[in-house]
């Protein structure tokens, strides 16, 4: 837990320290976002936030994430035994695609020792009850290095579409691979702490609870807040950042060794297991020995597993480059076919909030020199730390109690 706020802070000092911006406008925003209260922001469209129960099949919920294109929704506790009169005992937490991922990459992993003629019954054994390949003997090694090509039909029969007698609930992955800190504001909460939480502390959605109650009545997102920052276009302060180039906020953070990528021809499984190693929502697709730019795979494409299992059979020789064609021309709206977006290294900040905003995109890709390559990725989170900083010590005593409880919270109880 410590090692995850520092990582934070590293980041969020470094693009602070990186900003050209005059130091009376950063305070200024600042102190304007902190005396914005939550309550005051826009609800979602419709009005009302979607949850489901956790006692709902894994693949039903996928369904949900999918049809309302939201990359993740609050998990109600389905114990009909608790109370429901605090946030706490009604939610068991949030449910999202990385949570997803990482359910599909165990089992995956675990496919794989099962389905291996070298691997003895006590190994599968040891596999089931961590649920991944975790032996240390080199047969256990040998069958997690291998995962992705062991898998074909008896992969998607035996956990994509798992028999209707027993289906993986929501409440049993997330026991597993809750990664996501359930942080829920009360609506007199600060505008500023919903900005620092989806920016410097890494979140990708801030619930908001009802006045004195315990149900979620919005649901603040990455994506909300920059397209609701463009919404703030003809105000002088903004039309003012708007212009500024990137270099004038130290974008892009990463430099271009520091680019996580993958190749057209690279497994799609591994692909997958690269964005949960990494901690990354999605990835640059390269091709060929120029590292040609050719698509973008995000972690919410996992949906096409379990919505289209049928044209994915056969895991042992997907390549990305055949899943991101095969979704494209069965799916025209899954946007898996479109030019991923680009810029480059002088464009403004305005420039890549409309483009971001216009696609519903998550980041987008800096682009230089012949050819052209990748030497940089600018992501949601960075755009919202273009517009804020942390007073001393404001989150101390709210951020760093509520993480360190999640991080040392018991897990949730498998009671199927």
């Amino acid at each position: 837990m410590v090692k995850d706020i520092l990582s934070c802070d590293a980041y969020f000092n470094t693009i602070q320290h990186k900003k050209k911006v005059p130091k009376c406008l950063q305070l200024s925003l600042t102190a304007a976002f902190r005396g914005l209260e939550v309550a005051q922001y826009p609800g979602v469209p419709g009005g009302e936030v979607i949850e489901i129960p956790g006692d709902m099949p894994i693949q039903e919920a996928v369904r949900i994430l999918s049809k309302y294109n939201i990359m993740s929704v609050p998990v109600l506790n389905p114990d009909p035994n608790v109370k429901k009169s605090c946030w706490r005992s009604r939610y068991l937490g949030i449910l999202d695609y990385p949570a997803i991922l990482a359910w599909i990459l165990d089992n995956a992993d675990l496919a794989a020792v099962q389905l291996s003629p070298d691997v003895s019954s006590a190994e599968c054994t040891a596999a089931n009850g961590a649920s991944a390949t975790t032996a240390d003997d080199s047969s256990a090694m040998d069958a997690e290095s291998t995962a992705a090509t062991s898998l074909g039909e008896e992969f998607v029969t035996r956990f994509l579409k798992r028999e209707p007698l027993r289906p993986v609930t929501v409440k049993s992955v997330m026991r597993m691979h809750r990664w996501i800190p359930f942080l829920p504001l009360e609506p007199e909460s600060s505008m500023l702490t919903v900005m620092l939480l989806l920016s410097k502390y890494r979140l990708r959605c801030v619930p908001v609870l009802e006045t004195d109650g315990p149900r979620i009545v919005n649901f603040i997102t990455q994506t909300a807040i920059v397209r609701g920052l463009l919404d703030c276009k003809g105000r002088d302060w903004f039309d003012y950042m708007y212009g500024l180039p990137l270099t004038d906020f130290g974008l892009p953070y990463n430099s271009r060794d520091e680019v996580i990528s993958i190749n057209s021809d690279d497994l799609l499984l591994e692909a997958f297991r690269l964005m949960r190693d990494k901690y990354v929502s999605g990835l640059p697709v390269l091709e060929g020995p120029n590292c040609k730019l050719v698509g973008s795979l995000s972690v919410r494409a996992v949906r096409f597993l379990f919505t289209s299992p049928d044209l994915f059979s056969d895991f042992r020789k997907l390549r990305v480059k055949e899943f991101l064609k095969t979704v494209g021309a069965a799916i025209p709206d899954s946007g898996l076919d479109a030019p991923p977006l680009t810029c480059g290294p002088n464009d403004s900040l305005g420039s890549i909030i409309e483009k971001i905003a216009s696609r519903y995109v998550h980041r987008i890709y800096v682009m230089e020199g012949t050819g052209p390559q990748v030497i940089g990725v600018i992501t949601l989170r960075d755009i919202i730390s273009c517009f804020i900083t942390e007073p001393h010590d404001f989150l101390d005593s709210i951020l760093r109690t509520t993480v360190k409880s999640f991080y040392e919270e018991k897990p949730i109880e498998e009671t199927e």
